[in-house]
């Protein structure tokens, strides 16, 4: 256990110092060496982001959607600099959203938000100190894509 919590701390450093490739290695070690884990759900979404930042949109949707269906009651692992609270799943809607919003799949994008309804628990505290879910996120992306 102190490993995969030790590999996983390097990969959020990883993301955070924009290496992703790196990232996405490490938390796949995370993922891989103990899926039942407490923090494999974790690793799957931050997966997920890392490859949404480099614009690997199909593996970030693979992960986004394998931690709602894999980890549906999850909940985001605590971290010292994290402001999320809630269910991993909610963060993998809405990173399953943005992905298909760049992909130009609005009618995806909007059954993802309309899932994140079912999510109150779960939300983003903000700079200014501000809860906001993540449906409400979820809308505020998709007011910013104009309808093709």
């Amino acid at each position: 256990m102190q490993t995969t919590i030790v590999d996983f701390q390097h990969g959020v450093h990883l993301a955070l110092e924009n290496r992703l490739l790196e990232a996405i290695q490490a938390f796949k070690h995370v993922v891989d060496s103990n899926p039942v884990g407490d923090l494999a759900d974790d690793a799957l979404a931050n997966l997920g982001l890392c490859y949404m930042r480099i614009n690997s949109f199909n593996n970030a949707i693979d992960c986004f959607t394998r931690v709602v269906t894999e980890y549906p009651d999850a909940k985001i692992a605590v971290a010292a600099r994290a402001q999320e609270v809630g269910r991993t799943a909610a963060k993998a809607l809405l990173g399953r959203m943005r992905c298909r919003l760049a992909q130009g799949d609005r009618e995806q994008a909007k059954a993802d938000l309309e899932r994140l309804t079912a999510f109150s628990d779960s939300y983003v505290i903000d700079a200014q100190g501000k809860r906001r879910s993540f449906h409400e996120l979820g809308r505020e992306a998709i007011a910013c894509v104009p309808p093709s």
